[in-house]
């Protein structure tokens, strides 16, 4: 009997952790996508890949399909897929992640977003997640274009302070030069005969 309620016990905690896992992945910010076997069927999408590429679940039944979807520009595919091939290849091999893939991909509205992509391998299962960068990299190219303006604006200072101060210098100079022309001028009108 107690083997009964201590098996009972363990499905009962089984299926507690099942679900706090189930929400995790659900509930990621992060795009997570499950695939097996050598020919990659994907077996899970969690929600965020619809959210963030406005893709559903059921149009990217295998990564052949992910290809075409999301890189539309040939040549950008072809190097995104070599990339990718290699990293991932060395991944499996080592055991270990990829090093993240930073790309542009294209959503179904036509936008683009720049997602950060990794890959881990448990041998029968692979998983893919993404992170979305596109708003950190707008804000970095916001910062550095406001850095540019910054230092621009910097420069533009110098060079009027430094305009400034070689006008006081003349203006100083062309005083001296006046205050002798009038001593000169003063001269002239009183000779000293």
């Amino acid at each position: 009997a107690s083997s009964i309620l201590e098996q009972k016990r363990v499905e009962t905690s089984l299926r507690g952790t099942q679900e706090d896992l189930r929400i995790i992945v659900e509930q990621a910010p992060i795009i997570l996508i499950s695939s097996a076997g050598t020919e990659e069927k994907v077996s899970y999408i969690n929600p965020k890949f619809s959210e963030l590429l406005g893709y559903r679940p059921d149009e990217m039944k295998s990564w052949d399909e992910w290809w075409s979807l999301v890189y539309h520009d040939g040549n950008y595919r072809r190097q995104v897929m070599s990339e990718w091939t290699s990293r991932v290849e060395a991944a499996i091999s080592n055991k270990t992640a990829i090093e993240p893939l930073e790309v542009k991909v294209r959503c179904k509205d036509g936008s683009e977003k720049i997602i950060e992509w990794g890959f881990v391998s448990t041998g029968l299962k692979n998983v893919v997640f993404g992170v979305d960068l596109t708003q950190r990299k707008l804000a970095e190219r916001e910062k550095e274009s406001f850095q540019e303006k910054f230092l621009q604006a910097q420069k533009m200072e110098a060079i009027g302070t430094l305009a400034g101060g070689i006008a006081h210098d003349f203006n100083n100079l062309l005083q001296v030069v006046i205050g002798y022309a009038e001593l000169l001028h003063t001269d002239d009108q009183f000779p000293t005969e």
